[in-house]
């Protein structure tokens, strides 16, 4: 007599089909015919102690929404093969790390980083390295370092001059720029000795000036232009950017005072690159807010969630954002998170990303500071 086992074939946590196969030990081929009608997780399954993992299908660049009975059954899958191997693990390991008063964690990633210059020259990726950060996201609000060519360079170095605080000088005496496009910027990263993970967005500022030169400073896009600027999305998220960043904030500027390239940028150029993504299924879309959410009442809070709700839905890409709260503007943040939901609902994917205590910040006389915007220290 010879034993059979069931393949069960598991959707959104529910089995729709099963079929039988030898317990032998032999290799088996098993087909199965199953139709989605909606974006789903599939899986299968062999009762009580194995599980494949999941393969995630997107139909419509729609997201899985399975169903709360969908979780409570990968829960209870947990248990059921946890109890099958009680019995099998030793209660003690061969060798103990006394933990008391420590944090026993996996790596932690950052998700929003600027190492884009200090990668370069920092192989360990201080100071997040010392957080117990394994890996970091660079590249974000739309200023990264390519695609640049090495005469341009002076165009894409002003946002990091700014947003990190590092001196033109430094980053030409630690940067050896061999590069022109995205993907050749990669292969750059890549070559590099790194004691921590990076991934890397495509900036939109950096798209912009590599296409419109100084005109991205003071001009919006032609069609030419917008057409340009999507190749180069195309480019960069076939090559492996995680997606593309933008900053639309009042406080990002250049070290002369002008608004940042991608500030310059009518909505509609943010669609058209976002949307590139959504043409081929991949990448995230991160945004640096457009500072609506600094003052109480603002009425351009409510049009703005609008934008980027249906952005989401429209382009079918996820998008993440800096969830702050502001003493100026009580409250506003609970708005953002109310966001998140109604995106959700509305089929569209969207994160914010947030920070666990107060931004704090080093400032020096050879640093920004708070007075940098009023006049009378402009002229001092």
């Amino acid at each position: 007599m010879s034993w059979k086992l069931d393949v069960e074939v598991i959707v959104n946590g529910k089995p729709v089909q099963t079929k039988a196969i030898p317990a032998d030990g032999s290799i088996q081929k098993l087909e199965f015919d199953v139709e989605l009608k909606q974006s789903s997780w599939v899986a299968l399954r062999v009762l009580p102690s194995c599980h494949t993992n999941p393969v995630f299908v997107e139909i419509d660049n729609k997201p899985i929404r399975a169903s709360r009975k969908s979780a409570d059954w990968c829960a209870k899958a947990v248990d059921v093969c946890w109890n099958s191997k009680v019995g099998r693990i030793r209660e003690k390991g061969k060798e103990e790390i006394d933990a008391e008063g420590h944090a026993v964690t996996p790596g932690f990633i950052d998700g929003h980083t600027h190492m884009d210059a200090q990668i370069f020259w920092d192989p360990l990726g201080t100071s997040s390295c010392y957080h117990g950060i394994t890996s970091v996201v660079m590249g974000n609000c739309g200023f990264t370092l390519a695609p640049c060519a090495s005469k341009d360079k002076h165009l894409v170095v002003r946002n990091l001059q700014r947003a990190e605080d590092i001196s033109p000088e430094a980053m030409e005496a630690g940067i050896k720029w061999n590069w022109t496009t995205y993907p050749e910027f990669l292969e750059t990263i890549e070559k590099l000795p790194k004691g921590i993970n990076y991934a890397s967005y495509v900036g939109h500022s950096a798209i912009r000036t590599f296409v419109m030169g100084e005109r991205a400073f003071t001009e919006t896009a032609n069609e030419a232009d917008l057409n340009a600027m999507a190749h180069q999305v195309r480019d960069a998220i076939r090559a492996g950017a995680v997606g593309l960043t933008t900053s639309r904030s009042p406080s990002h500027e250049t070290p002369d005072g002008r608004p940042v390239a991608s500030r310059t940028a009518a909505w509609e150029e943010v669609r058209r690159l976002v949307n590139t993504m959504g043409e081929l299924g991949a990448g995230i879309f991160e945004t640096a807010g457009e500072g609506v959410d600094r003052h109480a009442g603002d009425p351009g809070v409510r049009e703005y969630h609008d934008r980027l709700r249906d952005l989401a839905v429209e382009s079918g890409r996820p998008i993440t954002f800096g969830g702050f709260s502001r003493r100026q503007s009580p409250g506003t943040w609970r708005k953002y998170l109310d966001l998140l939901d109604e995106t959700a609902d509305a089929g569209g994917r969207m994160f914010a990303q947030v920070h666990t205590r107060a931004l704090s910040a080093l400032l020096s006389f050879k640093t920004q500071t708070p007075f940098d915007r009023l006049p009378v220290w402009k002229d001092i």
